[in-house]
């Protein structure tokens, strides 16, 4: 971060050009380095997103293609992987 103020520094004060830089002009810089600097070294994306998650219990059912499945795994999923499962667990028992 210190680096990237001190190059923004440096380019403000460059001779060969004029530059009209004010003090609002320096803020919009200042903020708009800080809120990219926050979103590209963000660590809360690195989880997985819900839908990774529902693939994942939908993968470990099919895998395992066992006739039960937690009630909390099985309330996460949206209502057509649920009639899947449903069906398939009618299909096993009859």
């Amino acid at each position: 971060m210190k680096k990237i103020k001190i190059l923004l520094f440096l380019f403000a004060i460059m001779p060969f050009t004029a530059k009209s830089l004010n003090v609002f002009d320096f803020s919009l810089i200042g903020i708009g380095t800080g809120i990219v600097y926050d979103q590209y070294f963000d660590k809360s994306l690195t989880h997985d997103s819900e839908t990774v998650k529902k693939v994942n219990i939908m993968n470990d059912y099919y895998h395992s293609m066992r006739a039960k499945i937690s009630s909390e795994k099985f309330n996460s999923l949206p209502i057509q992987e649920k009639l899947l499962i449903i069906e398939d667990i009618n299909f096993f028992n009859k």
